[in-house]
C-alpha cells in the first residue's frame, strides 16, 4: 500500500481511516478509547488492602490492574487490554496501559500512563482488632490439674491452622487477639460463625467440652438489631 500524508498534522502513513492517519483519528474521536489519567483509591494502612466497590480486597498487583481495567472504556473492535507496573510514586504507582484493535479494519494501538493514588486509611477489620471489640471469646481451660499447659497451646495452634482456612471465605474470621489466662489460653474472634466451625473441627480432634454464653452488649447501629458476644468455655 503506498504511504499518504495525513492532512491534519502532515504525517506519513500507510494506514488511514476516514482521510487521516489512526493517531489524528484516534484524537479527534476520544471517545473510542477512554482511559483516565488517574484512579484515586482508598488503601488500608495496616493490612494493605484496597476498597473497591465498598469491599476491602487484597491490594496485590493482580487486583490492581483489575481496578485499572474497569475504568477503561472503548469501541474499538476486539480489544486487547494489557496493563504493566511502570514506576512508584510518593502517593502511589504508574501503570502502562497498552489498548490494541480495530477500527473498520485498519489496526490501532493505544498507549497511556494511569497514576494509582492511594487515599490512606484503616479497614473496618484493621480498626476492629486495633480495639476491644470480637463476637466470640474461646476460653481454653483443663478437664483436669493432670492437663499440661502444652496441651492448652496445642489445642490454641490446631484452632489458629484451621482458622486459616475460613479467612480465605470471610475477613471478620480472624483471631483478633489471644491471651494467656491461668491455666490457658482466651481467643478472641472476630467472628461467631468462624469461631463456631473452628471449635467443630477441634471437637473431632479432642475430647471436649463445650459451654455457650451470650452477653449483650449493645445495639447495631445500622441494622438496629442487639449485639451479642458469645463466650466459649472449652474443657479439654
Amino acid at each position: 500500500m503506498n504511504s499518504r500524508f495525513c492532512p491534519k498534522c502532515g504525517k506519513e502513513a500507510k494506514h488511514f481511516i476516514h482521510g487521516f492517519c489512526i493517531d489524528c483519528y484516534l484524537e479527534d474521536h476520544p471517545e473510542l478509547v477512554y482511559i483516565p489519567d488517574r484512579i484515586e483509591v482508598d488503601s488500608c494502612t495496616q493490612c494493605l488492602r484496597i476498597r473497591v466497590k465498598g469491599k476491602w480486597i487484597s491490594g496485590r498487583e493482580e487486583n490492581i490492574k483489575e481496578l485499572i481495567t474497569s475504568k477503561i472504556k472503548t469501541d474499538i473492535s476486539s480489544p486487547d487490554i494489557s496493563i504493566s507496573f511502570h514506576d512508584e510514586t510518593p502517593k502511589g504507582a504508574i501503570y502502562r496501559v497498552d489498548v490494541r484493535g480495530k477500527i473498520e479494519g485498519e489496526p490501532v494501538e493505544y498507549e497511556k500512563y494511569v497514576e494509582i493514588v492511594y487515599n490512606r486509611k484503616v479497614c473496618d477489620i484493621c480498626a476492629k482488632k486495633g480495639s476491644t471489640y470480637y463476637e466470640a471469646l474461646v476460653q481454653l481451660r483443663p478437664k483436669s490439674k493432670e492437663v499440661d499447659i502444652k496441651r492448652m497451646r496445642e489445642a490454641f495452634r490446631f484452632l489458629r491452622n484451621e482458622n486459616r482456612a475460613i479467612i480465605a471465605e470471610d475477613r471478620k474470621a480472624e483471631i483478633f487477639r489471644f491471651e494467656n489466662a491461668k491455666n490457658g489460653i482466651d481467643i478472641f474472634f472476630g467472628s461467631q460463625r468462624a469461631a463456631k466451625i473452628a471449635l467443630q473441627r477441634l471437637s473431632q480432634k479432642y475430647d471436649v467440652s463445650i459451654k455457650e454464653t451470650y452477653t449483650l452488649v449493645g445495639i447495631d447501629k445500622k441494622t438496629g438489631k442487639r449485639r451479642y458476644t458469645v463466650t466459649y468455655s472449652v474443657r479439654l
